[in-house]
């Protein structure tokens, strides 16, 4: 047999241990520790609270909407 077939047993002890994966925490933005923040203040889940603020968002976008078409007189044209 050649030198490379054998198998050489090897204890546990002398078997080369794989070193831990050092977990690596990410550093949170001011942003994401202040949102946080305000998740731990309300009684809501995360998904329930962050649909809260899609919504908020939403209506927000739709009166800057209606305020631009008030500006630019469309109304005038159904009435």
């Amino acid at each position: 047999m050649e030198e490379k077939d054998k198998l050489i047993p090897i204890s546990e002890e002398e078997a080369p241990q794989e070193e831990p994966a050092q977990e690596e925490t990410p550093k949170k933005s001011e942003w994401v520790k202040r949102k946080e923040g305000w998740y731990d203040k309300v009684p809501l889940n995360v998904k329930q609270l962050d649909i809260i603020i899609i919504v908020a968002w939403i209506l927000l976008a739709l009166t800057i909407v209606f305020i631009a078409l008030d500006v630019t007189d469309v109304y005038h044209l159904f009435g």
